[in-house]
C-alpha cells in the first residue's frame, strides 16, 4: 500500500479547520465563554481581545495557522486523558463528563446568549454539578516557566475558569499539563525563575552546575537544565464581592489576588454586545499578567489585525469589511 501519510493528515487537519469553520457560522449571533476576558473599572479592557471576541460574534472566525492543528488535537487529548482518570479513580460514585455535554449559558441586559461548554465537570449521580476542571496544555517553555512553576496562570484562563465556576456555582480547579521534555535557555536568569534543588517543585526539574556572573564575580550554580512532564493544580475562588483569586492545589498560605471579577466579566460581554449601536470599539486589550502588572511585551503586536486596528479602528465599519475581506481570503491568522 503507498500513500502519503503526512499529506493525508494536513488534509485531514483543512477538512477539520472548516468543519470549526462550519459550527461557528452555526453560532453566529452568540457570545462564546471561551473569549472570557475583563473590562476593568477604567474602561481597558483585558484577558481576551474584546475586538476579536466581536467578530467571533458576527461570524468572522479568525483561523490559527495552520502548524497549530497538532497542538490543538493534543490538548482536546488531555481532556480525554482526564476524564477517563477520573471516571478509573472515582468510579461510579460521580459522573464525569466533558466540553461534549457540558454547558452553560446567561443573557446579557439586551438577551443575547453568552454559552459554553466547560472542559470537564463532576456531578452527583443525580447531575446536580460538583466541580468544574478547566484544562490547558502547555505548549511553550513561557508557559511551563510562567504557569507550572511561576505561581501566574494566564489571566484569559482564569476569566474563563472563574467564568465558569461562577455559572455553574461551583469549586474550580485550572490544571496545566506539560506532556514533554523542555530544555531551558540556561540563561542566569533561569536560576530565580525556577526552584532550586531541594525547594518543592525542583522534582520536575534536571539540573547542572554551570558558572555565571561577570569576570572576578563568577559563581557555581545549580542550573535547571531540563523540565520534565508533569501536573500543575491551582484551586480559583470567588469571593462574596466578586474577586477572584487562586493559589495551588492543596497550599495553605494565602490565595494570590487577580484583576479579575465577575462583574469584570459582565462588563466585557455587555460591551461587546453594545459595540454595532454604539459604533465604538473600547481601547485595545491591556497586555497584563493575572496580577495585573504589564507584560514585556504588546500581544497586539503579534496580532495579524493590527494593520486595521491602526487604520481604521474609528470607523467600524470599514475595520470590520477590510478584516472580513482579508479573513476570506485565508490572510489572517490568530
Amino acid at each position: 500500500m503507498k500513500l502519503n501519510l503526512k499529506e493525508l493528515l494536513e488534509r485531514d487537519d483543512k477538512a477539520s479547520s472548516l468543519e470549526h469553520t462550519e459550527q461557528s457560522i452555526e453560532k453566529l449571533g452568540v457570545l462564546r465563554v471561551g473569549n472570557s476576558g475583563i473590562m476593568m473599572p477604567d474602561g481597558n479592557f483585558a484577558g481576551s481581545c474584546q475586538r476579536k471576541t466581536y467578530l467571533r460574534l458576527r461570524g468572522v472566525d479568525i483561523p490559527a495557522p495552520a502548524d497549530r492543528a497538532v497542538m490543538f488535537e493534543f490538548g482536546r487529548i488531555n481532556e480525554v486523558i482526564l476524564i477517563d482518570k477520573l471516571k478509573r479513580t472515582l468510579g461510579d460514585t460521580f459522573t464525569i463528563t466533558g466540553d461534549d455535554v457540558n454547558t452553560v449559558s446567561w443573557n446579557t441586559s439586551s438577551g443575547r446568549a453568552v454559552t459554553g461548554r466547560p472542559d470537564i465537570v463532576v456531578a452527583k449521580k443525580d447531575g446536580i454539578p460538583l466541580l468544574v476542571v478547566e484544562a490547558k496544555m502547555c505548549g511553550s517553555l513561557g508557559t511551563v516557566r510562567d504557569c507550572r512553576f511561576g505561581n501566574s496562570p494566564k489571566l484569559a484562563h482564569i476569566c474563563q475558569a472563574a467564568h465558569y465556576g461562577w455559572k455553574l456555582d461551583v469549586p474550580i480547579k485550572l490544571i496545566y499539563i506539560q506532556s514533554v521534555d523542555y530544555a531551558t535557555q540556561m540563561w542566569p536568569s533561569n536560576v530565580k525563575e525556577y526552584p532550586k534543588p531541594g525547594q518543592p517543585g525542583s522534582e520536575q526539574i534536571d539540573y547542572t552546575e554551570k558558572e555565571i556572573g561577570a569576570k572576578g564575580k563568577k559563581e557555581i550554580v545549580m542550573m535547571p537544565k531540563k523540565i520534565k512532564p508533569g501536573r500543575t493544580v491551582y484551586d480559583v475562588v470567588i469571593e462574596d464581592n466578586g474577586e477572584v483569586r487562586y493559589r495551588l492545589e492543596g497550599g495553605k498560605g494565602a490565595w494570590t489576588s487577580t484583576c479579575v471579577t465577575i462583574d469584570g466579566i459582565v462588563e466585557f460581554y455587555e460591551h461587546i454586545d453594545a459595540i454595532e449601536s454604539k459604533q465604538v470599539l473600547g481601547p485595545r486589550p491591556l497586555s497584563i499578567d493575572v496580577k495585573g502588572n504589564f507584560l514585556q511585551w504588546d500581544n497586539c503586536n503579534y496580532c495579524s489585525c493590527k494593520p486595521f486596528c491602526d487604520e481604521y479602528e474609528t470607523k467600524i465599519d470599514i475595520w470590520f469589511n477590510k478584516i472580513k475581506e482579508a479573513n476570506d481570503r485565508g490572510e489572517l491568522f490568530s
